[in-house]
Formats: C-alpha cells, sequence, structure tokens
C-alpha cells in the first residue's frame, strides 16, 4: 500500500486527530543506510526514535500487519510514547511465523540473497494476485494497484524477504504492554488463516475486539469511517 490510497483515511482521522502515516524502514521509499540489518530492536529503536521526535507522547498506535509487532514492543519498553493501541489484523509471533509459512510455502522468501532477488522480481507482478488474495472491497483493486505499479516504476521498495528473514525471525511472544489494546480484524482477508483472527485477545488478557467482515486487510483503506468509528468508541470507553 502506497501513500496515495492514505487520503480518505487522512480526511476523515484528521477530524478528530493529529494523523501521522509511517512506515516500517527500508518499505516504499523508505530509505535505509547500508548498515541497516532488519533487526527486530534495531528496527523498533528507529521506529521509536521517529514517534518519539514526530508524534510525541501519549499517541494513539494503529498499526498494521507486522508493524504491529513494533507497535506492542515499544508500547511495553516505552509507555509514555502510547496511550492506546489499536492494531489491525494484528497478531503475536506465533501468529506471524504461521502467516509467513502460509505466503511463502516453498520457503524461497525465507532464503539469504535468494529470496532478495526473487522478491525484487516478483514484486510488480504480485501485487494484483496479492490484492485479490487480500482485498475485501473487491472494486478498490484497480486503484491500489495503479498507485503500487507507478510507485514500482519510481524505484519503491517492497523489503519482504528481509522482513521475513529477519525482522519477523523473533522467537518469543512480547510482553504485554499496560495500555488499553484493541484488536481490528477485516474478516475478508485471505492472506491470514482463520486461526490467527484476534490471536492478540489469546495471547494478552483484557484485549477489545472489533470484527468486519467485508473488509480484508487494510479495513482502514477499504472503509475510514467504519475503523475511525471503532476506534473513537475504543478511545473514549
Amino acid at each position: 500500500m502506497t501513500i496515495e490510497v492514505y487520503g480518505r483515511v487522512i480526511d476523515a482521522f484528521s477530524a478528530h486527530f493529529r494523523v501521522i502515516i509511517v512506515e516500517l524502514p527500508a518499505m516504499g521509499f523508505s530509505a535505509t543506510t547500508t548498515n541497516y540489518a532488519f533487526g527486530f530492536r534495531e528496527t523498533n529503536d528507529d521506529f521509536a526514535s521517529f514517534l518519539g521526535n514526530v508524534a510525541g507522547k501519549g499517541s494513539i498506535f494503529a498499526f498494521s500487519c507486522a508493524a504491529s509487532l513494533a507497535g506492542l514492543d515499544i508500547a511495553a519498553r516505552m509507555p509514555e510514547l502510547a496511550s492506546h493501541l489499536a492494531l489491525i489484523q494484528a497478531g503475536g509471533t506465533e501468529a506471524f511465523t504461521i502467516w509467513k509459512a502460509g505466503r511463502d510455502p516453498k520457503g524461497i522468501l525465507a532464503k539469504p540473497i535468494i529470496g532478495q532477488l526473487a522478491m525484487a522480481r516478483m514484486a510488480p507482478k504480485r501485487m494484483p494476485q496479492w490484492y485479490g488474495l487480500s482485498v475485501g472491497r473487491k472494486e478498490q483493486i484497480p486503484h491500489f494497484c495503479t498507485c503500487a505499479e507507478r510507485s514500482f516504476t519510481h524505484g519503491a521498495m517492497w523489503s519482504l524477504a528481509s522482513a521475513y528473514q529477519v525482522y519477523l525471525d523473533q522467537r518469543d511472544e512480547l510482553p504485554q504492554p499496560q495500555q488499553p489494546i484493541l484488536s481490528i480484524w477485516g474478516a475478508a482477508d485471505r492472506s491470514h488463516p482463520v486461526c490467527n483472527k484476534h490471536s492478540l485477545a489469546r495471547l494478552y488478557d483484557g484485549v477489545r475486539t472489533v470484527t468486519f467482515e467485508d473488509l480484508g486487510h487494510t479495513p482502514e483503506l477499504e472503509d475510514p469511517e467504519l475503523v475511525l468509528a471503532a476506534i473513537l468508541d475504543f478511545v473514549e470507553t
């Protein structure tokens, strides 16, 4: 997903919040230094530095997919940065191990160098297939594809192989943060197995859950107003 598809999210959410859209390093046009190694703690510490300097203290982390692990880790170690966690299509370490296995059954992306070369070649071709698998509102797929194809043409990165090999290789489940947690799930997402649905609620105490049956892997993009309403209700109560 590229920055262009977040227009509706910004329009809806900015009526209630200061909105900052951010991605993990080495995704899209987020350039990194040559010594960046995709380490879990390394990445999260850099991410936390950005959040502290730009977002400030007491933010609401509405992080999606793999970035939700960063949210959990940062919130537990640096609790002053987050007031609430509204995590989308999120899970713990075990859930992402299951997700990785389903998305890379032959283990190609998990192999160093080979995975990176394969990803660089496959990324533009795989994008329509990925949207077909993960998006619930199918009429939005052409717009997502157009934005992604334009970004790839200009050199955008989709460093999924490196994320698989290093960042998502975290073995221990993360400790429960002290902040309230909302798990938002798009049930039309076929990239996750059913067993991953709201796995945070099985992992941590007191997790509140909201399911959108007709939305997919990125429900905040497919229907920003619905997701906004869920987050507002969560924060206010």
